[in-house]
């Protein structure tokens, strides 16, 4: 076990430690509470840093009918930014669709 002295009032393994007192212990060096005394006393290990690198990649262009790729929500939307009328709550994706090319059209 390693040799350590405390810089401040702590608990270590259960006993009470007051500053500059010298005990043994075997727990993970907490180096704001207590120093080492002799060279058995581990070495703090450096903090590692990870690190990642992401790639963006581009967004795919789009191909052929750039309404094709949207769900109902989007085609929703889009009708309504146009001041197009949607059709009624329930209808068809193909119908969705069509009523949003229909308002690209007309600002057109």
């Amino acid at each position: 076990m390693a040799r350590y002295r405390a810089k401040t009032l702590c608990f270590v393994d259960g006993a009470k430690i007051r500053p500059g007192q010298e005990f043994s212990t075997d727990a993970p060096v907490n180096k704001d509470a207590w120093e080492p005394i002799d060279a058995a006393a581990p070495e703090e290990k450096p903090e590692l840093k990870l690190e990642t690198k992401v790639e963006a990649k581009p967004a795919p262009k789009p191909t052929g009918d750039p309404f094709a790729a949207m769900d109902e929500d989007q085609a929703r939307n889009f009708i309504a930014s146009k001041g197009g009328v949607a059709p009624a709550p329930g209808a068809s994706l193909t119908k969705l669709r069509s009523a949003a090319k229909a308002a690209a059209a007309v600002e057109e």
